[in-house]
């Protein structure tokens, strides 16, 4: 045999006699709830009814996880509609950018023309 495959045997045989030998330390359980003056019945009584009112509950958590399917839904939808409105404000921005360098060469422009002498056609 391998070595790698003798390891890996020994490995887990230790580990079956380890886990064996735990099965006899575990606790009892129900030694330990007749100490806190509880039998196994009663317990199992009081996790039941919060299984029977997961059950009773169910068409609410249906109608909670439908509503919370909407709302992500509409915060997709918001989340679109902003990167559009962003895209939209930039490009506003960049025209505005470019309508004052265009207001700012006309004005150039025209103190050089009133500068040089020649006159403005609009203004006579």
């Amino acid at each position: 045999m391998d070595d790698n495959v003798k390891d890996f045997m020994t490995f887990k045989a230790n580990a079956t006699a380890t886990a064996a030998s735990q099965d006899e330390n575990k606790p009892d359980v129900d030694a330990f709830l007749a100490k806190l003056g509880l039998d196994r019945a009663s317990v199992d009584m009081f996790f039941a009814q919060y299984v029977t009112n997961e059950e009773k509950q169910a068409p609410d958590v249906a109608q909670c996880r439908k509503m919370l399917k909407g709302h992500r839904e509409l915060l997709t939808l918001l989340r679109e509609m902003a990167a559009r409105a962003q895209a939209d404000f930039a490009r506003a921005i960049e025209v505005e950018r470019g309508l004052e360098d265009q207001i700012i060469v006309e004005k150039t422009l025209h103190l050089a023309r009133l500068a040089s002498g020649e006159t403005n056609k609009v203004t006579d």
